[in-house]
Parts: structure tokens; sequence; C-alpha cells
């Protein structure tokens, strides 16, 4: 599946991250990390507060992980405090276009996430209510092995030595049941599936292949 984000970044350490570029006014930037401890509360100096969608998760390794967006970015190079000291980190930014609302999926339907050990990971299982949608998660795993996703989901961008993260998304064409699978997840994992995007243009869905052409025509290439 192809990618959805305009720019990634990602870093081993730190307590902020800062985009490389400019974010296009009305993006939805995400972010995951982990550490020793929660975060207190995430933000940038260009919009203020994000929200959590996840709530923090302890891994094989300690590392506490969890996932934060920013609906509708103005536009800026915004700087991501993190609210804690970071053992990894990632931060995306998804263009406006492509996502109309990012709905948290608390109460119904509700994310999903599962931790354990051992080769294959596993979230659970999410259900949508409506066609053409993107999904979002993460894989965190003890080791740092880059993990072999389940079919149809995409890294937007993974980072990590001992504890690795690797932010993930899928386009789904039918309201139906997924989950977030990965292997190679070594000595411990964690795996989130946790925001739902409908693809969907001003007062009409687009689907999928009007997505495919929006794309092109913005940033060229064949996606």
């Amino acid at each position: 599946m192809p990618s959805v984000s305009r720019q990634t970044r990602t870093a081993t350490s730190g307590t902020t991250l800062a985009f490389n570029s400019a974010v296009l006014a009305g993006s939805v930037l995400a972010c995951c990390c982990n550490g020793g401890t929660d975060s207190t509360g995430m933000s940038d100096g260009v919009n203020g507060a994000w929200t959590r969608i996840s709530t923090p998760t302890t891994g094989g390794n300690s590392e506490h992980t969890d996932l934060w967006v920013l609906e509708r970015s103005l536009a800026g190079t915004p700087t991501v405090t993190l609210g804690k000291t970071a053992n990894t980190v990632v931060i995306a930014e998804i263009p406006a276009w492509l996502i109309a609302s990012l709905q948290k999926l608390t109460p119904g339907p509700a994310g999903n996430k599962g931790s354990g050990t051992g080769t294959t990971a596993d979230s659970g299982s999410i259900t949508t209510g409506y066609p053409d949608a993107l999904l979002v998660g993460y894989i965190s795993n003890v080791g740092g092995a880059v993990p072999t996703l389940g079919a149809g989901w995409t890294s937007e961008a993974g980072v990590g030595n001992n504890e690795r993260i690797d932010l993930c998304t899928q386009i789904v064409t039918s309201a139906s049941t997924y989950s977030l699978t990965s292997t190679d997840a070594l000595t411990g994992w964690i795996a989130y599936i946790g925001a739902i995007g409908a693809l969907r243009g001003p007062g009409k869905h687009i689907g999928r292949a009007a997505w495919k052409r929006s794309w092109i025509a913005q940033y060229g290439g064949t996606r």
C-alpha cells in the first residue's frame, strides 16, 4: 500500500522533535514515542496542545508507548514537545485533503491494543463503520527488528535500536474488521490500532481512485 504521509522525522532520544519543513495548513500531525515514563502532555509552538488517542502501554522493555495527534494544523514548522524524555520517537504529517476528520476510536468503534512476547504481534481487531478509511496504529518491539507487517499495512517511518517503533497506516475499502499485525517481534511487543479517518472530500465520499488522483495532482509521481 502507498505511504500517506507528506513528511516524517525520527529520533532515538530527546524531549522535542521538529519537522524538517513547513507543514500544510489543515494537515493532521501524528506522533508515536516511548520512554521510561508516560508523557505528561504533547504540544507544539505553532498549534498548542495535542490529543492522546491511545492509553500508554508498557512493553517488554518497560517502555511506555503511546500515540498522539494534532488535527488541522496551522501552517508553519512545528517543534513537538513530547512531555517526556523519549528513547524513540516518530512524527508524521498527513495532508488535510486526504483526511477530512480524524476520529478518536473510543467508545465506538473502540481502538484496540495488544502486548506480549514472541514473534507475532497483534493489536486485536476493530470494526469500521464505513468504507474507504485510513487506519493508523503502531508496532513497538524489543530488539529493534524491522517488523514484517500484515497484509495491507505500511510503515510510514520506524526507528530504534533497542525498542523500535513503527508508525503504521492502512487504507481500507470496505466496512469490516481489521487488526494490525507483524512478525519478527522478538522478546516483547506492543501493537495498537487506534485512529481512523474517513477518506472524504467536501461533502462527499471521494473513494480510493479519487484519493490516488489527488495525490498525483498535488505531489506528482505514480502513487
